[in-house]
């Protein structure tokens, strides 16, 4: 309805357009057409020319293409292929990559794409414009109206191997100005992200590390922050407020992830509010309480023993978010002016905290505790199963050499067994065997009732996670 208001309305088209016949129900999830970034051209372009069929020509072709797989290789014949060349810079792009980013475009007009033939050996490929920085840099290239932003950030992906969370060594990192130990940008990011938007001010080469050092760029979708990195920097490009994105990069690269429901050893900010010792990593911290009301009354501690982190989870920070909202509505400060709690919102705050705390006392701990022992009995399983096979092997071979004889036959054949695994066995290797495939059939049979338990506690967890 929104894009139908923004778009349909008032165009050549809107005649054209009635509501749904019929109304998605509860477990479906529909998504907006209008909204794909080449129907969006399409419609601007074919609705002013009042060209109805075109649009729908175009609609048709988009809606019937494959999505793109991002960093997953596909075979090359599961889908169409372009390519596109400047210079000594080539790239392939998937058929809908090539509909959304380039048709329709002023680098459409300027390189027209063209679809690669058919090859008779089926080879597997990425889709260039799945790349983050490429992408980043070709909106740039688009917004500046200068297509060699865009060329430029290719031709150093050309060199640099794929920004992934393997991470990558022997290459040229990059920092913020004036050294920051822990935050890393590697060279496509630097130029797509960096020097596509004229941020170099900002940033400096690093030192050279040592050789087959591996690091993980911070502008990599799989880096620990990256999402709040990303934001950060986009307020940074899009207002005057540079510093922000600066103090959140320092900070958090001094910072070790949150690691979730899985307790820690560190430096925690606990919170006495009322006597209630709620505990956040230095992440959880820094991500959500740094600068916000009530953040004052924690306080840098180390205690002994492990802590679970308790802002770690979506609900538990929109509670904590409430708690902060209410104090912020109440406008209550101190002498220092600094804002009081809201009593109720707080004490239903810390009435949910302790109900949480106690189902994870009665469920983590039990899981981990059920899984680590399934996972010893898989090995000792394993193990078990080795053996039986080794010893299996050496029945057969000594019954095969057993059964070739060298002048009359025997009048009767020697077998081994006992009541346990059976008789008839060749050689006492196989009863052996036997003994070993018994007992792995035994730890397999144990532990049953375990990942019922196990999905019971889960639910439970998950409940107030």
């Amino acid at each position: 309805e929104a894009c139908y208001n923004a778009f349909i309305v008032g165009s050549n088209f809107e005649r054209r357009f009635s509501v749904h016949d019929h109304t998605p129900t509860q477990d479906q999830t529909w998504a907006c057409d209008i909204a794909v970034p080449y129907l969006m051209r399409a419609f601007a372009e074919y609705s002013e020319a009042d060209d109805w069929s075109k649009f729908v020509a175009a609609a048709n072709s988009r809606l019937s293409k494959p999505p793109c797989a991002g960093f997953n290789t596909v075979s090359s014949n599961s889908r169409g292929w372009y390519g596109l060349t400047s210079g000594n810079v080539g790239l392939v792009l998937c058929e809908t990559c090539n509909l959304d980013l380039m048709a329709l475009t002023a680098f459409d007009k300027a390189y027209k794409p063209k679809l690669l033939p058919k090859e008779s050996k089926e080879t597997q490929l990425i889709c260039d414009l799945a790349i983050p920085a490429l992408k980043v840099a070709y909106g740039a290239a688009l917004g500046y109206e200068r297509h060699d932003i865009f060329w430029n950030t290719c031709k150093v992906q050309m060199k640099t191997p794929l920004c992934k969370a393997a991470g990558m060594t022997d290459v040229q990192w990059y920092t913020l100005k004036g050294g920051c130990d822990n935050f890393d940008i590697c060279p496509t990011c630097y130029s797509g992200f960096v020097c596509a938007f004229g941020m170099q001010p900002y940033f400096q080469p690093q030192k050279n590390c040592p050789k087959g050092t591996i690091k993980m760029c911070d502008f990599c979708a799989a880096a620990p922050n990256f999402a709040k990195t990303v934001l950060r920097y986009d307020i940074a490009l899009e207002t005057p407020d540079r510093e922000q994105f600066l103090t959140h990069a320092r900070q958090m690269s001094s910072v070790s992830p949150c690691t979730g429901v899985k307790q820690q050893v560190a430096q925690f900010w606990r919170i006495g509010l009322r006597g209630d010792p709620m505990s956040v990593c230095p992440a959880c911290y820094e991500d959500v309480l740094r600068d916000q009301p009530l953040s004052h009354y924690f306080n840098h501690e180390t205690t002994p023993g492990k802590h679970l982190c308790e802002l770690y989870s979506a609900n538990m920070r929109t509670r904590w978010r409430a708690v902060q909202n209410a104090a912020a509505t109440q406008g209550s400060r101190d002498a220092n002016g600094k804002y009081l709690p809201d009593e109720a919102a707080l004490a239903n705050f810390i009435s949910y905290r302790e109900h949480r705390t106690q189902v994870f006392i009665e469920t983590v701990p039990v899981m981990e505790q059920l899984l680590a022992a399934a996972q010893m009995r898989l090995f000792q399983q394993q193990r078990l199963n080795a053996n039986s096979t080794f010893y299996n092997n050496l029945n057969m071979s000594a019954a095969a050499a057993n059964g070739i004889h060298y002048g009359p036959t025997p009048a009767y054949t020697t077998t081994y067994g006992n009541s346990s695994v059976g008789y008839g066995y060749a050689t006492p290797w196989g009863v052996e065997g036997a003994a070993y495939a018994q007992q792995a059939r035994n730890v397999a049979s144990q532990g049953g009732g375990d990942f019922a338990r196990i999905g019971y506690l889960e639910a439970r967890w998950k409940e107030v996670e």
